[in-house]
């Protein structure tokens, strides 16, 4: 109860105070006017709760990074003057029957030329930079897909190795644009596990917090909104 109170409470008390231009219409009777007012409170709770469960996860300011996780869609256009990651194969596969019609991968094929991914599909860093018209991506490559379409790797160490690759590669190449992602590898697996969607969020989150950027790094997690699962990415 008390955390519920410490999560919502400076919102709710926020929209209290904001919907209180409705002073003049509440009557003077001192019982309605106490009805009117926790009826205000309730409904400052409630836009509170909305917002608190749509409009973020989780904000974090350190010295050097400035780490947002927003429920969102990393298409939409708000994001066009950051840098977008992908996740991919190694091979920056292009056959739609080895792809999720629904993978953030399988979105970011139908909004480019396919055939800009051929300049880059043979450059051996793990991860490279493609442009498409005005819009910047960086791809990061994490594993060859295996006869499942799965991309295997050894265990979280290089799950971990991989994002403090991407952590390097974008404080040496992002130069003040802000940077946006989601939940990398949704098709990933660990040879004696499979991480949840929840692992991989913590991960990222504990990644990108413990490495040293020496410049100010601006980056947005999105994480899609399940509201079938509303603990998928709990952290």
């Amino acid at each position: 109860m008390i955390s519920k109170i410490k999560e919502y409470g400076p919102i709710t008390l926020a929209w209290f105070g904001g919907i209180q231009f409705l002073q003049p219409l509440i009557p003077n009777d001192p019982r309605k006017y106490i009805t009117y007012q926790i009826l205000i409170l309730l409904v400052s709770f409630i836009i509170a709760y909305i917002y608190k469960k749509n409009r973020y996860k989780f904000l974090s300011n350190t010295q050097k990074l400035n780490l947002k996780i927003y429920y969102d869609d990393i298409f939409k256009t708000k994001y066009n003057d950051y840098i977008r990651v992908i996740a991919t194969d190694d091979d920056l596969t292009v056959d739609k029957t080895k792809i999720s019609p629904k993978s953030v991968y399988s979105h970011f094929l139908s909004r480019i030329n396919v055939l800009d991914l051929e300049n880059v599909r043979m450059e051996t860093n793990r991860i490279v930079t493609i442009q498409n018209n005005s819009s910047v991506y960086y791809l990061i490559k994490i594993a060859c897909l295996d006869e499942n379409d799965t991309m295997i790797l050894e265990d979280i160490r290089d799950y971990f190795s991989m994002l403090y690759d991407l952590c390097e590669y974008i404080e040496n190449n992002a130069k003040g644009r802000k940077i946006v992602c989601p939940v990398l590898g949704g098709r990933i697996s660990f040879k004696n596990s499979i991480p949840t969607s929840s692992d991989r969020l913590s991960l990222m989150k504990l990644a990108f917090e413990t490495y040293c950027f020496k410049r100010e790094i601006d980056i947005t997690i999105v994480v899609k909104k399940d509201n079938t699962r509303p603990k998928k990415y709990a952290i």
